[in-house]
Order: C-alpha cells, then structure tokens, then sequence
C-alpha cells in the first residue's frame, strides 16, 4: 500500500495537479477562455472527455531524414493514462513519462529526460488533456491570427516559446491545427466521441517526420509494465 500510494503522490506532483487551474469556472468575457471552451467542446466535449482513461495510439512512423540518407518507417505504438503516465515506442525511438518522470531509452541505457512531461506528446496523447491543459500550456494569453493551409487560426501564447508551443485553435472547427511553427495536426477523426488528429507532421528545414495514425482504442485497460520505464542493465547518469 505505501508504494501504491507513493506512485499517486509522486504522479500528482508530476502533472502539476496543485497549480492545475483548468477545471476552474470560465470567465466568458476573456477571449483566451471563450477559444478553450470552443477547443474542449470540439474536442468531444467535458463529459466525454472526463470518460477517457487510457488511450492506445498506433500508426506509422516516416522521417524522410534529408541530410542523413534514405527515409526511414516504423510502426510505432502509444500508451498512455490520464493520470499523465504514457510510452511512445517505434523500432528507432522508446521515451515516456512514468510515476518517477521523464525517461528516454537511448543505446541500452535509460536517461532521465523531464521534458517529456509538459511535451507536445503528452499533451496530444494523454487522455483527458484538453480538460487539464495548464498541466502543459500555463501563462495563457491571446496571440496572433493567420492563415494555416487555408484556414483562419488564432494562437493562444503560453509560458514558453511561442515558435515550439504557441496553440493554434482553427476558427471554423475549434480543433488544434498547429503547436508552435513546426507542429501540424490534421486530419481529425472522431472514437468514441472524441476527435483525434489522424496526421501529426513535424516540419524541420529540408524536411519532416510523420505520424500517420491508423487506430485509437480508448478505455482498455494497459499493463502497468507497458507505462514504466524499461528495465535494463544499468541507468545511464
């Protein structure tokens, strides 16, 4: 029980749950507020949202890999809970987020990595974020508005850098078309009543990395082995 209960509290201070103000009530005369109540709204909704728990995610993976010689693909997988915990896995890249932290596998070792705790893909990934969304995207404050491939957006500018993690809401469908300059989200579809973008695509100069999604199950129960770091010989320090 004490370990059970230690993984709770550490999660907790993980996600951030104290300073987690995102199930505060909406002030509907703020214009950041009126877009997020219009993001969960296209999102699926508060209540069906609030029913999501775990989610599994799994596609193809492509990095077209410009300067470094032939493209490459890989089916990859995601597992994720609402509680903030998830593993993303592909036959090139192993990273998550369990009840200690960040991690990232990388040459038989495993290194701490925090920065995928407030990721982009945690944030796409984890059920339930659009109801938590201060866990990742804190500070919000009206930006910009543009044109992104033909459709009217505007941006939400965070406590970080707005050229990774600014969020950009389409007017017309209230879904997240973009995150940062070089994040694009496309393709929604809906499971379980909720929508999920079918097409994540990571520009860089010269080129891009994919994530072309084919199935999202919801409410499965995942193995707490498959939500923990993998077990290897040794921690990298």
């Amino acid at each position: 029980m004490r370990y059970a209960a230690s993984i709770i509290i550490t999660t907790m201070v993980l996600l951030g749950c104290q300073q987690d103000r995102s199930m505060e009530p909406i002030d509907v005369n703020d214009p950041v507020d009126q877009i997020l109540v219009r993001f969960i709204q296209a999102s699926g909704g508060r209540e069906a949202i609030a029913q999501v728990t775990t989610r599994i995610v799994k596609g193809i993976w492509k990095d077209d890999r410009p300067y470094r010689g032939k493209a490459i693909t890989s089916p990859f997988t995601v597992w994720a809970h609402k509680d903030g915990r998830w593993r993303y896995e592909s036959e090139y890249e192993v990273y998550g987020v369990d009840s200690i932290g960040g991690w990232w596998l990388e040459k038989g070792y495993v290194r701490d990595d925090s920065a995928q705790i407030r990721s982009k893909s945690a944030f796409l990934f984890v059920p339930q974020s659009p109801l938590h969304i201060d866990r990742w995207f804190q500070d919000r404050k009206l930006g910009t508005a543009t044109l992104i491939n033909g459709r009217s957006a505007k941006s939400i500018k965070t406590d970080r850098d707005d050229t990774y993690y600014a969020l950009w809401i389409d007017d017309s469908s209230g879904t997240v078309i973009r995150i940062g300059s070089y994040w694009t989200l496309s393709d929604y579809q809906r499971f379980d009543g909720i929508q999920f973008p079918m097409r994540i695509e990571q520009s860089r100069k010269g080129g891009s990395i994919v994530l072309d999604v084919e199935s999202v199950i919801q409410n499965q129960v995942i193995p707490d082995a498959l939500l923990r770091r993998p077990e290897v010989v040794k921690n990298k320090g």
